[in-house]
């Protein structure tokens, strides 16, 4: 309270106001971030790798399920040459259940190796892992890394789609 002349003000109100806004903001900051995950329904797992100085034909696969369908897609090295460098793709169907499985073993440990891109992928010429989870509200998660470099959770994920779809 501060005096003045013959009223009496009382200042604390806008200063309590402003205690609980930086109250709100500091319990906001410490929210882990894995806490802070999209809510809605997963709809989509993509894997992926690609290995640019690679032996072999294909230099690139990615494997995606989107409900209880499964595609697989290998890329060749020069694939701007569509007509000479056309991409293999396999498709086949998994069970309600597997789908329902795979979507319920991504919890909040495992979106919370979704970063992004971890160091470099592929700058010493090694082979790039990526994965990424797209949910119902057009948003999605991502992580990109050398292989053999990825979050724990990430690559058991990875191990998972991998045994629900073997490459061809």
């Amino acid at each position: 309270m501060r005096f003045k002349g013959w009223m009496l003000t009382v200042v604390r109100p806008r200063r309590l106001r402003l205690d609980a806004g930086v109250a709100l903001l500091a319990m906001l900051a410490i929210t882990p971030a894995a806490a802070q995950q999209p809510s809605n329904e997963i709809v989509r797992i993509r894997i992926g790798d690609a290995c640019g100085m690679c032996s072999g034909k294909y230099s690139m696969s990615v494997t995606s399920i989107e409900g209880t369908r499964v595609t697989q897609t290998l890329i060749e090295r020069g694939d701007e040459d569509t007509v000479r460098h056309r991409p293999k793709t396999e498709r086949h169907r998994i069970s309600q259940q597997d789908w329902d499985a795979l979507r319920q073993s991504i919890d909040s440990t495992t979106l919370a190796g979704f970063v992004g891109t971890i160091g470099c992928p592929g700058c010493t010429d090694s082979s790039v892992e990526w994965a990424e989870v797209d949910f119902a509200d057009g948003s999605k998660r991502s992580v990109e890394f050398d292989t053999g470099a990825g979050p724990p959770a990430v690559t058991k994920l990875i191990a998972r789609v991998e045994a629900l779809a073997p490459r061809y």
